[in-house]
C-alpha cells in the first residue's frame, strides 16, 4: 500500500444531523475518513484518506473476503452529498479542489467564521498589507505588546488560509466557540494545534485493509489526520526552557477547552495576553491606541514596504 495524505471536505451551513448524514453517507461511498460537526459554524469537516498527490480512495472489495483501496476520481458521491444535505460541500479545497451545491449565499447566522488574531513579534512594515492583498480586503493591524496583531474584521476566517498561504513567521491564535487552536512556525515548517475537537472515525473495511507494514488503515489515518500533538516541537518553536515546558503542558491537550484554555496557553508561550481577549471575549482589535486600517496593496508595494523595519 502506498504512502497516504488526505482529501478535506468541508460541508457549510448544516446542523447537528449532517453529522450522521456525512458519516453513513461516506461509509456508502467506501471512503476511510474521519469526520467532525462544529456546532459553533455549524460545519461538518471531513478528512477522507487519499492517495499522495491523487484523488480520495475507497474500500473495494478483492476476492472473497479481501479488501483493497482505489482511487476514486467521480464527483458523483459528492454532488449527491450536497444535495442530500441542500448546502454547499467543499471538496479538496487546498489541492486545487472543487465546489458542489448551489448555496453561495448563507442564511445570516448560518455560518459562524472563528475569531482569529495574527500577531508578528517582530513585524515587517509590509505584513499587514500582505495580509490585505492575500484575504483580499482591508485589515486592522495594532500595535500588542511590542508586535503587531492582525485581525480580518470582514471574513475572519480568511487569516487562517492567508497563514497558510505566506511565508510568514506570525502566530495564529483562534476560537468559535466550544473550540479553537493556534499555528507557529519553526524551520520544519508549520505546527497546528487544535483544542476541543472530537472526531468520529468512519470505516467501510470494518478494520480489514492493511498496508504493507500490517497496520489497519485506521491506524495509518489517525497518524496523518488526527496525530498526537508534537509537544517537543511546539516548546522548540516558542524557545520555551524546562520550566515554561511545565507551565505550558497543562494548556496543550486540555479534558475540556475552554476561555481559560487560551488564556493560559498565552501566558505560558509569552504571548501578549491582549490576544486571548481578542481570540475569545471578541475583545476588538481597531480600539486599541494605535490601530489602523490597512488597504489591500500591490505585491510590489507591499515587499518593497517590508523591507523597512516598523517605526
Amino acid at each position: 500500500m502506498a504512502e497516504f495524505e488526505v482529501c478535506e471536505l468541508l460541508c457549510v451551513g448544516v446542523d447537528d444531523s449532517a453529522l450522521d448524514v456525512v458519516r453513513e453517507h461516506l461509509r456508502r461511498l467506501g471512503h476511510p475518513s474521519l469526520v467532525h460537526y462544529d456546532v459553533e459554524a455549524r460545519t461538518v469537516e471531513a478528512r477522507i484518506l487519499a492517495a499522495v498527490g491523487g484523488a480520495p480512495l475507497v474500500v473495494v472489495p478483492q476476492g472473497e473476503r479481501g479488501f483493497a483501496l482505489e482511487e476514486s476520481v467521480s464527483r458523483a458521491g459528492f454532488q449527491s452529498l450536497s444535495d442530500r444535505l441542500g448546502a454547499r460541500v467543499i471538496v479538496d479545497r487546498n489541492r486545487a479542489g472543487y465546489v458542489l451545491g448551489e448555496q453561495f449565499d448563507f442564511p445570516f447566522g448560518s455560518f459562524a467564521p472563528p475569531r482569529v488574531v495574527w500577531f508578528s513579534a517582530a513585524p515587517r512594515q509590509g505584513e499587514a498589507a500582505l495580509v490585505a492583498r492575500s484575504v483580499g480586503f482591508p485589515v486592522i493591524a495594532a500595535p500588542v505588546g511590542g508586535g503587531e496583531v492582525i485581525v480580518a474584521p470582514h471574513d475572519p476566517g480568511t487569516l487562517l488560509l492567508a497563514w497558510h498561504a505566506m511565508s510568514s513567521h506570525a502566530v495564529l491564535l483562534w476560537t468559535n466557540g466550544v473550540h479553537g487552536g493556534f499555528g507557529v512556525h519553526d524551520a520544519a515548517g508549520r505546527i497546528v494545534h487544535r483544542w476541543g475537537e472530537h472526531w468520529w472515525w468512519v470505516d467501510p473495511s470494518d478494520g480489514s485493509v492493511t498496508d504493507a507494514a500490517g497496520r489497519i488503515v485506521r491506524d495509518t489515518l489517525l497518524e496523518i489526520a488526527d496525530p498526537p500533538p508534537d509537544f517537543a516541537r511546539i516548546v522548540a518553536a516558542f524557545g520555551l526552557d524546562g520550566a515554561g515546558a511545565q507551565r505550558l503542558r497543562p494548556f496543550i491537550d486540555p479534558p475540556v477547552f475552554s476561555t481559560a484554555t487560551v488564556e493560559g496557553f498565552a501566558a505560558a508561550v509569552g504571548l501578549p495576553g491582549e490576544l486571548a481577549a481578542m481570540a475569545g471575549s471578541g475583545a476588538l482589535a481597531h480600539r486599541v491606541p494605535g490601530a489602523r486600517e490597512v488597504q489591500p496593496a500591490s505585491w510590489l508595494a507591499a515587499l518593497r514596504a517590508r523591507l523597512r523595519p516598523v517605526r
